[in-house]
């Protein structure tokens, strides 16, 4: 009994996320998948460029013979919404299978400055234990920047277009100040 209430917990949970997700995206354009291929030279935005994480290569992996071979990669694009954000590149590692059947996913995001690529080591350690292992870009990071500033530049741009408005207004507006009013509207 408590199988079935839980199955059905769980499943209105699920409906409940689904209808939040629905309900912030723009009705005039449809969630759609996008083929796309491996990433041959990932997109970091610092220099120089991350090469190895100790942590990351800590990640254990089960010890399966011809691991790279039988390791499945999918990447692909969901749209999301209008612009060049709404292309969401997803990267998904998983171990070939000859009968498909339900497993764990695990969704994972990067840290600021790096992309879904660096979280390799950590997906193929998931997926040799039998999970579905997900990275994806978040905004304005790997294949969703255009520059090495990309990031940078939009974090600021809210404090930089409010600064210049004030300044137009009141002469000599001190940023610190602009910076303590945000902090106190906004935290």
């Amino acid at each position: 009994m408590a199988t079935v209430e839980t199955d059905d917990a769980a499943a209105g949970l699920r409906s409940q996320f689904l209808q939040v997700l629905r309900s912030r995206r723009p009705s005039e354009v449809p969630l759609s998948v996008i083929p796309g291929k491996p990433v041959k030279d990932p997109f970091f935005q610092e220099s120089p460029k991350p090469t190895f994480s100790e942590a990351m290569a800590s990640c254990p992996k089960e010890d399966i013979p011809n691991f790279k071979e039988l390791l499945q990669e999918e990447n692909f694009y969901l749209t999301t919404e209008e612009g060049g954000q709404g292309l969401l590149p997803v990267l998904v590692l998983r171990m070939k299978e000859s009968e498909k059947k339900r497993r764990p996913t695990i969704v994972f995001l990067h840290s600021t400055n790096k992309c879904k690529e660096w979280l390799r080591p950590l997906l193929e350690g998931y997926a040799s234990r039998g999970y579905i292992a997900v990275a994806i870009d978040s905004r304005y990071h790997g294949e969703r920047a255009t520059s090495i500033t990309t990031y940078r530049d939009v974090s600021i741009l809210p404090f930089a277009y409010v600064y210049i408005q004030l300044a137009d207004i009141e002469k000599n507006f001190p940023l610190q100040m602009l910076m303590q009013q945000w902090a106190i509207q906004n935290l």
